[in-house]
């Protein structure tokens, strides 16, 4: 069964945006999938009355674009997004606020995927404003896939050829792999599983415990077992950290050099948020390669193979311990 039917791609005519287009395209053709490319123009600022030299104040009204420009900004898609093989696809321009549209018609679509760009605002930019990314991030109703602007990373080489999931062995986890499985196994990218782990574990009203990596690497071996299959070109790969989540993700994403992140994310929202953030939020932040993040949930049909327990394969099925 294929893992995504719909796929929405927010388009900006950026670079990262041309970047991300392309992997959008690539998911689309190993899932025969149909792209809507949306486009969101924002409302013009008109004055409500004249306005006068020396004036100190005027109240301003939002106007839609005329249906010229939706026309000409739909012409100007179909022209800068053009696959290189043939895809169903179709281009659509919208009024608004760019991630509340983003989310509106990917609601009315019913799209499995959204791809899109982020440019990766800092400081109190982003403390303020956030991004269109990360708020599509937060409510969206199925997996976004989000790509770093050219100008912080390099541009994605296109073939995906190793997929880095980072777990926390939590039950969402589990659900996150077996989206990653799929696309790997569609894709022919080496799987890599990754679990950071803490240095203690705070337990009210106890002493810190020092986390046991032994149970870590068990759950880890037993987990990638579970997921190993003949349909894959490569075996699972399993990696074992301790440190700073995010840190260490982006770290063993240099080291195996892969072409996609895929993570889940809890959701915290409010306060919580505010001030800690998110693990899937950070690494979207600083990652050189496109992250997808696969939410609680998620609408996403996914029907891994069972492992065929008469395989015979001679490969190597130690876990890679990195320290």
């Amino acid at each position: 069964m294929p893992l995504f039917k719909q796929i929405l791609f927010a388009a900006d005519f950026s670079e990262t945006s041309r970047d991300a287009f392309r992997i959008a395209c690539s998911l689309a053709r190993e899932s025969d999938a149909r792209i809507l490319v949306l486009h969101v123009l924002e409302a013009f600022r008109v004055a409500e009355e004249p306005v006068y030299f020396g004036q100190q104040s005027a109240r301003y009204i939002g106007t839609d674009p005329t249906e010229p420009s939706r026309e000409s900004v739909e012409s100007r898609l179909s022209q800068t997004y053009v696959p290189d093989r043939p895809i169903l696809i179709e281009y659509r321009a919208q009024c608004g606020l760019a991630a509340e549209e983003i989310l509106r018609v990917s609601r009315e679509v019913e799209t499995n995927l959204i791809v899109m760009g982020t440019h990766g605002r800092s400081g109190i930019s982003r403390f303020l404003a956030g991004s269109v990314a990360e708020s599509v991030l937060r409510a969206a109703q199925c997996p976004v896939l989000a790509l770093r602007s050219a100008g912080h990373v390099e541009a994605p080489a296109g073939e995906i050829k190793v997929i880095l999931v980072p777990i926390d062995l939590s039950a969402h986890s589990r659900e996150t792999t077996r989206v990653a499985r799929t696309l790997a196994r569609d894709l022919g990218a080496r799987l890599v599983l990754l679990h950071v782990a803490p240095w203690e574990v705070v337990v009210p009203g106890e002493i810190p415990l020092v986390v046991d990596l032994r149970e870590c690497r068990d759950s880890l071996n037993a987990l990638r077992d579970g997921l190993d299959g003949p349909d894959l070109k490569s075996e699972i790969q399993v990696m074992l950290r301790q440190g700073d989540a995010a840190t260490e993700i982006l770290d063993a994403a240099e080291t195996t050099g892969c072409g996609l992140i895929v993570m889940g994310t809890h959701g915290r929202t409010g306060m919580l948020r505010l001030l800690m953030g998110s693990v899937s939020e950070a690494v979207l932040r600083r990652s050189r390669s496109p992250v997808l993040v696969v939410k609680p949930s998620a609408p996403v049909a996914v029907v891994p193979e069972q492992p065929d327990p008469s395989r015979n394969r001679a490969r190597q099925k130690e876990s890679v311990v990195i320290l």
